[in-house]
C-alpha cells in the first residue's frame, strides 16, 4: 500500500505489476516490522526494474508547493521550496499542512 502511494505522490509511471514483483524479490525472508516500513519501502524502489522511477512529484503536489517525496524511517517527508532535507526536524503531528511556515508536511505509515 505503502508504494502505491508513493507512486500517486511521485506521479511514477512504473507498472503495479514490476511494484508488487519488487517487493515480493526485495522483501523475501524479511519481516518489514524488524526493518523498519521506511527500510523496507527504499528497499522495494531500488530494485533493478524500478529504480529512478519515484523522483518526480505529481503535478497537483507542485501546485502548491511540493519539489520532492523522501521515505523517512516511519513517514514519507514532503519536500517544499527553499528547504534543505537534511536541516529538518521530523514533524510533531501526521500532517503540518502549512507549507508556507515550514517548507514541508509528514505523513505519519
Amino acid at each position: 500500500v505503502y508504494i502505491k502511494i508513493l507512486k500517486s505522490c511521485t506521479a511514477s509511471k512504473v507498472s503495479s505489476y514490476k511494484c508488487k514483483f519488487a517487493v515480493k524479490s526485495m522483501l523475501l525472508n524479511v519481516d518489514p516490522d524488524k526493518i523498519g516500513m521506511g527500510e523496507a519501502i527504499r528497499r522495494v524502489i531500488s530494485y533493478r526494474t524500478i529504480r529512478g522511477q519515484f523522483t518526480s512529484v505529481h503535478p497537483d503536489l507542485e501546485k502548491i508547493g511540493i519539489t520532492g517525496v523522501e521515505v523517512m524511517n516511519d513517514d514519507f517527508r514532503f519536500i517544499g521550496y527553499n528547504q534543505d532535507p537534511s536541516k529538518e526536524e521530523k514533524p510533531k503531528t501526521d500532517v503540518q499542512p502549512d507549507l508556507e511556515k515550514t517548507g514541508s508536511a509528514g505523513v505519519e505509515m
